[in-house]
């Protein structure tokens, strides 16, 4: 299960937000679909690797903020493909309401200005098969399982593939700097404690390859990135929010 190049994914959109493929015999797998107007690059990124959307089977959704599913509608419009999504998080993807944000008092005052920005609308996507901790989906990958990663959201999910021993992680964390990865932003994480938490299981993994939402992916011992990140967050942690 590796796609031609012989990696075991492929970032079809990268930058600021990426969207990833993986390869099964039946066709692709997207994970996310980026933000609102990204069909077009998503068609560069599949023609450039000799693919298409009439290849894309299942679109796996980590978290519904508009920046991972803006152009979801588009895509499954275009390609017919099913929608996958933690069970929390499907009421978002469909369109009942606007994701949960931290009160605003529990922010710093650069968070505030941040957590002011107006939230695009929801995707507004039926979502064909709801998924929680644990489920398998063989027809992704053989072995692949749903890993839930609440904080950032309460229904953000990760895809583990464990023979691959590759993470899509959603925003579990952001690797904004190449020789770094940070905690996601606050304005948008409704529960940092959990978020930390879910650092750490992730961490647990011990993922070799960790395909984030944001910025390049990590191919080597991405587990001690994880847990670098988690040990040092958590001794900062205020004591209410452990």
């Amino acid at each position: 299960m590796r796609t031609d190049d012989g990696a075991p994914y492929a970032r079809l959109i990268g930058g600021l937000v990426n969207v990833f493929a993986v390869a099964a015999q039946d066709g692709l797998t997207l994970v996310d679909a980026g933000t609102k107007g990204s069909l077009a690059r998503l068609q560069r990124g599949l023609t450039a690797r000799g693919w298409s959307l009439a290849d894309v089977q299942r679109v796996f959704v980590t978290h519904a903020h508009a920046d991972h599913v803006g152009s979801l509608a588009a895509l499954v419009d275009a390609s017919a493909a099913q929608v996958i999504a933690h069970r929390l998080e499907a009421p978002f993807v469909r369109g009942g309401g606007r994701t949960p944000r931290p009160e605003h008092r529990s922010l710093r005052w650069p968070d505030r200005l941040m957590a002011r920005l107006p939230e695009p609308p929801a995707a507004g996507v039926p979502v064909d098969r709801c998924v929680e901790e644990d489920d398998v989906l063989d027809d992704v990958a053989p072995g692949a399982r749903v890993v839930h990663l609440p904080g950032h959201t309460p229904g953000q999910a990760g895809l583990w593939l464990p023979r691959e021993r590759v993470l899509f992680g959603g925003d579990v964390a952001l690797r904004l700097l190449p020789w770094r990865l940070s905690l996601p932003f606050a304005a948008f994480t409704v529960d940092m404690g959990a978020a930390i938490a879910s650092i750490e299981r992730a961490a647990a993994l011990e993922p070799d390859h960790l395909a984030l939402g944001h910025g390049p992916p990590l191919d080597a011992r991405a587990g001690a990135w994880l847990r670098r990140l988690a040990t040092a967050q958590r001794a900062d942690l205020p004591p209410h929010s452990a």
